[in-house]
């Protein structure tokens, strides 16, 4: 008889367990009144019983990242035209479309992008996160930060917010937000891999001080956000590595604005100039090869006629090896010294002439053309 009745309670036990998880009824557990009341509050049951996560859920910092930054990404369309000939030499203008990101930077309408985004663009058109499309001016744009800004007529933007880019730890969290090969607002995450890189784009130009970052990058989102974990910009997506999986890289935010608010002052960033157009960076082979005085530094291979260069007497040939007693052996370097200079200031040169005798001239730094 006891034996029946320990079944009993057993079978009935069981049904009520099975009958709770059925109708979705909490379960108590023994000794923990608020455990079952926080059971229920992680997850919720959606039809056909399947759980969503909650606001715990690890996936949740770059939902809400993306929720955060997200409104601010639009996905910038352009049209280009450009010159080709025919067989028989023939000119004929051929139109081309293109596609990229940017990050409205202002509730009145101005929007950061990439210069490789819009160049040599025609007519360049803006969609927001909301549907909502406007016709967009190109304020001007900077080949040596590849930074552009964009304007359109519209008050009360959603303006992204901007970190200061300057504390960024690599293993950061990275949020990546823009319109890939068209598909618009597209979210990928990674980490901040490493800081400080130098990156040579396709026009000739090496970019400083640049962002690495494995968050997925393709064609698209050139000019979106990268993110961190606070919902705060802290770069602009730029380009990504061919043959390479999720190595892509972003300028700094702080970079980026610096660039931006020059463009919007004067509609270009005004820049110190020396007049140095073309130059060879030397090395042992190079200088062995042409019996060159120095094995390291700048040699001039062309300059403004009527530039600060010119004038001081530098011709092709010479070889720039200081530039206020640093030493300096890439033009990279002497781009660097100009960006940070004052335009109308006094800069040191010490170069070697073509008889190979050391001389060191002063010049007066003019603003770029």
């Amino acid at each position: 008889m006891g034996y029946f009745l320990a079944s009993l309670a057993g079978v009935l036990i069981g049904a009520v367990l099975v009958g709770s998880i059925l109708l979705n009824l909490p379960i108590m557990r023994s000794g923990s009144t608020t455990g079952a009341t926080s059971s229920t509050t992680q997850s919720s049951t959606s039809q056909g019983g399947l759980l969503s996560p909650g606001t715990d859920s690890i996936f949740s910092p770059v939902a809400d990242v993306a929720q955060a930054v997200g409104p601010s990404v639009v996905k910038v369309a352009t049209k280009q035209q450009e010159v080709v000939y025919s067989f028989f030499a023939i000119p004929m203008v051929q139109e081309s479309e293109g596609l990229g990101s940017g990050v409205i930077i202002s509730s009145d309408g101005y929007i950061i992008t990439n210069a490789h985004v819009v160049s040599n663009v025609t007519e360049a058109k803006v969609t927001l996160n909301d549907g909502r499309e406007f016709t967009a001016k190109v304020v001007g744009s900077d080949e040596y930060t590849d930074v552009a800004v964009l304007k359109v007529e519209a008050t009360n933007l959603p303006a992204a917010k901007l970190a200061d880019s300057d504390y960024l730890k690599v293993g950061e969290l990275a949020v990546a937000i823009g319109n890939p090969y068209g598909f618009d607002h597209t979210v990928s995450a990674g980490v901040v891999s490493a800081l400080n890189r130098s990156l040579d784009m396709d026009n000739g130009i090496t970019l400083a001080g640049i962002i690495q970052t494995d968050a997925p990058i393709n064609p698209g989102n050139s000019g979106g956000a990268l993110a961190s974990a606070d919902g705060l910009v802290i770069g602009i997506n730029t380009a990504v590595m061919e043959n390479a999986q999720n190595i892509g890289f972003a300028i700094p935010i702080k970079a980026v604005m610096a660039a931006a608010d020059e463009i919007i002052k004067y509609g270009k960033v005004k820049r110190a100039y020396i007049g140095l157009a073309e130059y060879i960076d030397l090395n042992e082979d190079i200088a062995a090869r042409y019996g060159l005085a120095s094995k390291t530094g700048v040699m001039v291979y062309s300059v403004d006629r009527t530039g600060p260069l010119a004038k001081a007497g530098l011709i092709r040939g010479d070889i720039i090896i200081e530039l206020d007693g640093k030493a300096i052996q890439s033009g990279s370097q002497i781009r660097d010294f100009l960006n940070a200079a004052a335009i109308g200031a006094k800069a040191q040169v010490t170069y070697i002439d073509k008889n190979g005798k050391q001389k060191t001239v002063e010049v007066l730094m003019t603003e770029m053309p």
